[in-house]
């Protein structure tokens, strides 16, 4: 009898504190600002993350992921106080390109990222197949090209 008590004690316990943690999230300041730990979801479902982080005063903070939807990672962000340093993936799971990215706060619409500085670039496979360098979202030179026959948008300045 001792123990179903005890077993009874820990799985309320338990049942509590994931109470207490889903509260937890998703939550606003009062002057509206997104605070604390953040989960997105893909539509309506709870099951399917698109991503999870942080906010501090409506700022995102911290480490962030991103994830396509079939759960595979997309987008591993760190960010620091004016800039981020983004990955970002193929969907087979390899290297799609990655760089730093400036914090806009004066944009309209909201928090924005741009990408700004050296970003390089890679294929399908992995392999580094262009480094770019970015002011303010816009291309201001092709440093390295080592596939002059690949594009895409990144090259259009």
């Amino acid at each position: 009898m001792k123990f179903v008590l005890i077993g009874l004690a820990m799985m309320l316990s338990f049942h509590l504190t994931a109470q207490n943690n889903t509260r937890r999230l998703n939550r606003h300041k009062e002057n509206h600002q997104a605070h604390g730990r953040w989960i997105y979801y893909y539509g309506d479902s709870v099951g399917k993350i698109q991503c999870a982080g942080r906010y501090k005063n409506g700022i995102p903070v911290g480490r962030w992921m991103t994830y396509y939807e079939d759960g595979s990672k997309y987008v591993r962000t760190r960010h620091f106080k004016e800039r981020a340093r983004e990955v970002r993936f193929h969907p087979n799971g390899k290297l799609e390109k990655k760089g730093w990215s400036k914090l806009m706060l004066d944009d309209p619409s909201g928090i924005r990222y741009y990408w700004h500085g050296k970003w390089k670039l890679y294929d399908e496979n992995g392999k580094l197949y262009r480094i770019v360098l970015f002011s303010e979202g816009r291309v201001i030179d092709v440093i390295k090209n080592l596939d002059p026959e690949k594009e895409g948008i990144e090259m259009t300045k």
